[in-house]
């Protein structure tokens, strides 16, 4: 009997669990407007309203970071302070800090990335050894030292961030006329950002307060 009390138990749990996951779920169609009809490179909200998502912070190449080493604390204040004639723009921020120890692990596993490829730009060169690697690995291997000794030291923390922008207007122009402002900032900060077409409504929902679930990658 104990052991069907305990078993009655997790089931109810799980049962409750799995409940409270599809409430959340739901969520995003929820609050989201009533129709939604999703085009290539926009969505069109209740028959009138157009909406079209970048994501900040992705990289167009894997060798790259979406976001500069030194970038500017006002970025964020520079958006805000945009004006809006004839638009709207919206902001969606998610920020999940990193364990210190996950986030060494990490550090340590890009450190030794640099290296290995260092290394194989100088076998490419075969003997002739003086050849240095780009510029740009040096400086990335500096990057990655400093980081890992503040956070060593307790003095910084690593956060995964997702940053989308949603630009909504009535025409195609008021659309472009939003991106266009809020790429000037974002390109003039070396932030780099990605229009995902075919994915517009996916992002969108992606924006709302509630994720789709606890397992969601952004």
């Amino acid at each position: 009997m104990k052991y069907l009390s305990r078993f009655k138990r997790k089931v109810a749990v799980a049962v409750m669990e799995a409940e409270k996951e599809m409430f959340f779920d739901s969520l995003p169609r929820r609050i989201a407007p009533a129709t939604i009809e999703e085009m290539p490179t926009y969505i069109r909200i209740n028959g009138t309203l157009m909406a079209r998502c970048i994501v900040a912070g992705i990289p167009p190449t894997s060798d790259l970071s979406g976001y500069p080493a030194d970038m500017n604390p006002r970025v964020i204040d520079e958006l805000m302070n945009l004006s809006s004639t004839g638009y709207q723009i919206a902001y969606s921020f998610a920020v999940i800090p990193i364990s210190n120890v996950k986030s060494m692990k990490m550090i340590d596993i890009a450190l030794y990335a640099n290296k290995v490829s260092q290394e194989s730009f100088r076998d490419k060169k075969g003997l002739d050894r003086n050849k240095q690697p780009p510029l740009k690995k040096v400086l990335e291997e500096e990057d990655f030292v400093q980081n890992y000794r503040e956070i060593f030291k307790g003095k910084q923390k690593m956060f995964h961030t997702a940053f989308i922008i949603i630009f909504f207007g009535k025409t195609d122009t008021e659309l472009r006329a939003a991106e266009s402002h809020v790429k000037v900032i974002l390109e003039s900060n070396r932030i780099y950002y990605e229009a995902p077409d075919y994915r517009q409504l996916d992002t969108f929902l992606s924006a709302q307060p509630f994720p789709f679930s606890q397992d969601f990658t952004w």
